[in-house]
């Protein structure tokens, strides 16, 4: 303890003209132990790579300071796994060769040739991927291809693996939801029902208004009714939110449905402690980036069903990925696509305008430039403001002032 004290007090000291928090310097200790402050000193770059939260501009102002050559490989090869991993960040799975050159040439500020020449060292040494796409070389980080391929093994997993769920008479099964809810199904949603309980993995998508909710109302209720193990999940806790709403069915966040461990910085539910569940539902699955969903996937028994719901039309995920859209491109799941618009979504105007889009036939409303133009009784509205600043404005004004005023907030 009072040699790992020492330890600590040397790299807080060492780090402190760095802006380096003292959980931090924490961390950096119980990594390398008495060795902390030798290998920051000597191999910054490492620090970077091996500890979360010491970025690569941190280690690049130590390592400059200390005189080590900036064209060196060890600043040569962080500057390129910065590049992609900021990269990433952006939402780019694999990014082309030569764009990535120029982004780290520029980062780093050398040749590029030397970029160029340490790049194939990594690709050599595997710690980056090289794919080919279109005759277009990418490079890809080996977390991203690792995290694509667990996908593929957990799919294959799940389609091969024989169901758990009592026998459940389909058709019977949609009648009896129908008569529940109150109203006929439309072919397209009882199919869409009938699909998930007959397939291991089944995905169901379509825009805003579709039905979506009434098919997993449904579903749930079937699941419930024969007392299936059901675990519904979203990205957002907000998504989470509205699935109870609208199947009375306990819901949860995905990091929260695989119980994430901050303090080892993964999730509990794996491939050795897989999820008590015959089968689970995933709404807004077009937010799902690729080690998400990868660490999810690994988490379902072989034995389980897998419905992912959402709108292969909205934006992907914030992280790298398009995960729900290459699951439909991949055939590997039966897919039900659901594009005509039922009850309140027909009069909503953001729905039609939605639809319209989808369709190139949007007819979006006509532009007002004053406020009291605005016909609160619509759903949208679109308010013309040509100058940024007084865009700005109108939205504050907006915020604060006019929509308290009209909806008695």
């Amino acid at each position: 303890a009072w040699e790992e004290q020492k330890a600590l007090r040397e790299v807080m000291v060492f780090l402190q003209t760095y802006g380096v928090t003292n959980a931090l310097c924490l961390r950096i200790v119980k990594a390398y132990g008495n060795d902390a402050k030798k290998i920051l000193m000597n191999e910054p770059y490492k620090v970077c790579r091996e500890v979360e939260g010491v970025g690569f501009k941190t280690a690049d102002k130590i390592a400059r300071n200390l005189g080590l050559p900036t064209a060196g490989p060890q600043r040569v090869d962080a500057g390129i796994m910065h590049t992609l991993e900021e990269l990433e960040g952006e939402g780019h799975s694999a990014f082309p060769e030569v764009g990535l050159l120029e982004k780290a040439t520029a980062l780093l500020e050398v040749d590029y040739s030397i970029v160029q020449d340490r790049l194939k060292v990594l690709i050599k040494e595997n710690s980056v991927c090289l794919l080919e796409t279109n005759g277009v070389r990418l490079i890809q980080l080996r977390a991203q291809e690792n995290a694509e391929r667990s996908i593929t093994a957990s799919l294959r997993r799940l389609t091969q693996t024989p169901s758990n769920l009592p026998p459940i008479i389909a058709d019977k099964a949609v009648a009896w939801a129908q008569d529940r809810a109150g109203f006929t199904f439309s072919e397209a949603q009882g199919q869409a029902v009938v699909m998930a309980l007959k397939n291991k993995v089944s995905i169901l998508t379509g825009g805003p208004g579709t039905g979506k909710t009434t098919i997993l109302k449904a579903l749930c209720d079937i699941l419930v009714a024969k007392r299936v193990k059901i675990l519904l999940g979203a990205p957002t806790g907000r998504a989470a939110k509205r699935m109870h709403e609208a199947t009375r069915v306990s819901a949860s966040t995905i990091h929260r449905l695989l119980k994430f461990d901050p303090s080892a910085g993964g999730f509990t539910a794996n491939t050795e402690n897989p999820l008590s569940v015959d089968f689970i539902i995933i709404d807004e699955s077009s937010m799902l980036d690729t080690k998400l969903a990868a660490a999810l996937l690994r988490a379902i028994p072989g034995t389980a069903h897998l419905l992912l719901v959402g709108d292969v039309n909205q934006l992907p995920s914030v992280g790298a990925g398009n995960v729900l859209s290459d699951i439909i491109q991949s055939n590997v799941a039966a897919v039900t696509r659901l594009d005509s618009v039922f009850r309140q979504g027909a009069r909503s105007g953001i729905v039609t305008i939605a639809h319209g889009i989808l369709h190139s036939d949007a007819h979006p409303p006509h532009p007002v430039e004053e406020f009291d133009k605005l016909d609160f009784a619509q759903d949208i509205h679109f308010l013309r403001v040509d100058d940024p600043e007084k865009c700005v404005q109108k939205v504050t004004q907006l915020c604060c002032e006019i929509l308290p005023s009209k909806l008695r907030l």
